[in-house]
């Protein structure tokens, strides 16, 4: 999970293969922004979006290969 970029520095709150999403508001722009964690500790912003509902479906912004 972590090839390339190192260990964790803490360990994970989630389990294996596990992880969390969200939508926060950022409180200077107002944008609603998606974000994804894959331990717990870590939060990457994935999108941000003007309206909370397109915020809801983040998946029209991203593409995903399998």
């Amino acid at each position: 999970m972590f090839k390339g970029f190192g260990g964790p520095k803490k360990k994970s709150v989630l389990e294996d293969n596990e992880l969390t999403t969200g939508i926060v508001q950022h409180p200077v722009t107002k944008r609603w922004q998606t974000w994804i964690s894959f331990t717990g500790h870590d939060i990457q912003s994935i999108t941000a979006h003007n309206q909370r509902e397109d915020a809801n479906n983040p998946h029209s912004a991203l593409q995903f290969e399998v």
